[in-house]
This record gives structure tokens, sequence and C-alpha cells, in this order.
């Protein structure tokens, strides 16, 4: 991780404001298109609009830390450890097994290695990420080494390496049910194969690591495990070769999608489904709940930055949503109407198409202090 200062900005908001807008949203059912009204909906733009108007900039110096590229962590490792990783990927790869890395404390490695690695539960993906794999058809080479100088998982500097055999996806058991406290089960130390010193760039090798495996006791992992008499570990080869290619293929389909597909703000009246505004109400709930999580009463320039874009979104589905919605008035006839004929369903008062609120988001944020200098980040507004 890199650390380095610059100038940034920090955005000063008024809690209160927030409060007044989350005491409207109470009840998010309150705002399905069949119970809100047009008075309701526009009183609460004019709140968001009220609390966006109330934030004040300030200019600040910020640390900021930032990844390093994946050349930068290559140069990080060295030619050599890089070699000798793919190596040792590339023999757990042509002995029939799947490498997978567990983040943990670095001085917690050595007792990893001759304890095993603990869990809740018998799930494998809860606690390891699957590295990269050829299934014996060629050497390893990983793709990613800047992922592991930034562990996910807490920025882990200890990379504990587990190799989980074919025969665990199909036939075998990989977890020994040792206890019934909370962490009572775990992959014994004859399945890690040791694990990664990030800070001094090494690799530690388990000595008590060994490809074959009493299997007795052992139960199967209740993700990656299901049980087929029919298969062995060539066929799951096949398959698992077969599977990357159609993952590829489709991932490469969905880039190619992506370059086609044409931003746009516009929302048609068909995409007006009645789950939607209270969906959407329920969003703004959780953005400034978020906000108020604690005690501050300003953030960063980044989370700045993303509650514009969802507030956009959000509202710009607003101002679609308020023409169709009828006044108190009108809902109050409804209400009339339906408790004198009960068991006939009322067809909803086509509300006027004039807007009962002037708020137009596409002017709103367009506001010099939202306006992004970095293109890259910066939504179409």
């Amino acid at each position: 991780m890199i650390k380095r200062e610059k100038q940034g900005k920090i955005y000063h908001f008024n809690p209160e404001l927030i409060n007044n807008i989350l005491a409207l949203i109470k009840n998010p059912n309150s705002f399905s298109i069949d119970n809100c009204t047009k008075e309701q909906l526009a009183t609460l733009m004019d709140a968001i609009a009220n609390f966006l108007d109330k934030i004040r900039p300030e200019e600040v110096t910020v640390t900021v830390e930032e990844h390093e590229t994946e050349e930068q962590a290559r140069e990080y490792f060295g030619e050599e450890f890089i070699t000798e990783l793919n190596g040792l990927i590339t023999k757990m790869d042509k002995e029939e097994t799947i490498v997978s890395i567990h983040g943990a404390p670095l001085s917690a490695c050595e007792t990893i290695c001759e304890t095993g690695v603990h869990y809740k539960s018998p799930q494998i993906r809860s606690i390891a990420v699957p590295q990269k794999a050829e299934f014996g058809q060629k050497p390893v080479e990983l793709d990613s080494f800047e992922s592991l100088l930034n562990w996910s998982h807490k920025q882990r500097k200890g990379l504990v390496l587990i190799a989980v055999p074919y025969e665990c996806y199909y036939k075998e058991g990989l977890w020994e049910h040792f206890s019934d406290e909370e962490y009572g089960y775990r992959i014994r130390p004859e399945f890690i194969v040791g694990y990664i010193d990030v800070e001094n760039k090494k690799i530690v090798l388990n000595p008590r690591y060994k490809r074959d495996h009493d299997y007795s006791g052992l139960e199967p992992d209740s993700e990656i495990f299901h049980k087929n008499d029919k298969l062995n570990n060539d066929s799951v080869a096949e398959i698992m070769i077969e599977t990357s290619k159609w993952i590829a293929e489709l991932k490469k389909e969905e880039e190619q999608k992506e370059k086609v597909v044409e931003e746009t703000d516009e929302i048609k009246d068909s995409d007006l489904r009645e789950e939607e505004l209270d969906d959407k109400v329920e969003s703004l709930m959780r953005i400034f709940n978020g906000i108020t999580h604690s005690d501050e009463t300003s953030m960063s320039e980044e989370k700045y930055k993303q509650m514009i874009r969802d507030l956009k979104e959000i509202t710009s589905l607003f101002v679609k949503v308020l023409p169709k919605l009828p006044t108190e008035e009108e809902m109050r006839k409804l209400v009339e109407q339906q408790s004198q004929f009960p068991f006939v369903e009322m067809p909803q008062h086509e509300a006027q198409q004039e807007q009962a609120f002037d708020f137009d988001p596409d002017e709103y944020f367009k506001n010099e202090e939202w306006a992004f200098k970095d293109e890259g980040q910066q939504p179409k507004f």
C-alpha cells in the first residue's frame, strides 16, 4: 500500500437535515405508487435539495492510500520469488489439487501449519480464495501479484496455501469436525503446503504437507462438494477445463456488451414498475443511514462523490414518477370512493401531467462544486 499526501476536500453537512429526511421516510411502503401523493414526494425531494444546498466543502491536506500497480507489485516481490511461487502452484496443479489462499496474521502462520486452519463451518470458500489453475495442461503463471501484496482481508501479510485435492470435490471429505465449540472444524496440516511471508518476500514450506490423505472421518465441504460416483480425477479435470473456457467466453461476451451499451438517464414509462418507487426510497434510507452511522459531520471526497451519484439516480426517477402521482385531494377522493364500493377495484386516477415540483437533477447536479475533475470518475449527468 502506497501512502501519499495531497490537497483534497472534505464536505461538511448538517446531520439534522438528514434526520429530517429520514423522518419523512419512516415507512418506505408509504411511497409505493399506490399510496404516495405528489405533495408527499415533493416534500421529500425538497428536503433532499435543502440538505445538498447546505453542504459546505473545505480544502484540506489528506492522506490517501493507493494499491500498487501490478508492475509495482511484481517489482516488489522480484523475479526469483515470482518464479518460485509459480513453480510451486504448478507442482500442486500437476498433483491434481487446486490451491486456495487463506489470509492470516504473519505471526500465526507457523501455528496454522502445525494445527491446521480452523473455522466455524466446513466452507473453504468462506476463508480462502482459489488461485489460477491449468489442470495439468501447462505451467501456471499467476495473474495478480498485486492482490497478494494487498490481500483483500485486512491486508494480511501471511498467506496460507491450502491444496484441495480434486477428489474433495466429488468423493472425499476435507474437514475434520473435532469439537462442538464455535470454531470446531479444521483443515488438517497435511493439506497445508506452506505460507507466503509477504513482508519478507519468501515462501515457507510446511513439512507436514502430503498429497496422499486418509479421508476417514473427514466431512465434505458444504459448498464445493457434489457427490458423483461416476467421476474420477481425470474427468473432473476435463470438466474444469471446459468450465474455464465457458467462463472466459462469457466474460468476453459481457465485455463486448458493455462497449456497445449506451448509458442514458431516460426512464421509460414501462420501466416504472409499481415497486420501483419504494425500492428507491429504501435505497435513499440506506444512503443517509450510512452517512450518519457515526457522530461525524463531514465526509470524504470519495464518499461525497458516491453519494452524489446515488442521489442523482434516485431523484431522476422521482422526477419521472412525480407527474403520475395523485394529489392529496385526488387520493382522498379515491379512498372515499373505495370505501363506498369496497368490492370494486377502482382505477387509479390519471394525475395531471404538469410537474408539481420544480426539481431537475440534470441541472441541479451540475453545480460546479460537484463537477468532478477526474473525468474517468465523472458520471454522465
